[in-house]
């Protein structure tokens, strides 16, 4: 209990032993200052990581996405996707230490392997039947994280998207 009051800035709560110290006031602030405290450290470590570029572009406030409370719509598959929990190239190639300019799309010539090359412009056969007409129609990056921004928050988009996500996620099993 010291430290926590010691790192929040109360430190004389701890030395006056609670004399005429309002306890819900206490809470409040101990809650408010914790939670700023973390959101700090979560932009901090999200920041600083070479991982998840994409959750980085997309994920620009602290706050439950709403795309998790849709009940009829598979949200793992959006999860996986925003959070680079696949086998696309991107990710994969981090682990075997590749340089990320070097992590190749299987299917095609000299293109980085991210979520944005296989939603947007991938030539594999599978992807390119199935590609969704908004993406054939805007293939800018800062259209796709518009797009990406805009699943979270419309379930009509997400359910559009799915399914081709998962085919994303098929291809590159």
């Amino acid at each position: 209990v010291k430290s926590i009051l010691c790192n929040c800035g109360l430190a004389y709560i701890w030395n006056q032993q609670g004399e005429q110290i309002n306890c819900n006031w206490l809470k409040s602030t101990l809650r408010q200052i914790l939670r700023d405290q973390y959101i700090s450290e979560w932009h901090h470590i999200l920041n600083n990581s070479s991982k998840c570029a994409l959750y980085r572009e997309i994920k620009t406030e602290f706050k439950l996405e709403e795309y998790l409370l849709f009940m009829d719509v598979d949200t793992k598959v959006i999860t996986k996707f925003r959070v680079c929990n696949h086998n696309l190239p991107i990710e994969t190639g981090r682990y075997a230490n590749i340089d990320r300019e070097d992590r190749l799309c299987t299917y095609c010539d000299n293109c980085v392997g991210d979520e944005f090359h296989y939603m947007m412009m991938c030539n594999h056969p599978t992807l390119i039947a199935k590609r969704p007409q908004f993406c054939t129609s805007f293939s800018s990056y800062h259209f796709f994280i518009q797009y990406m921004r805009d699943i979270a928050s419309d379930i009509r988009i997400a359910r559009d998207v799915i399914p081709f996500l998962k085919e994303i996620l098929k291809v590159c099993k």
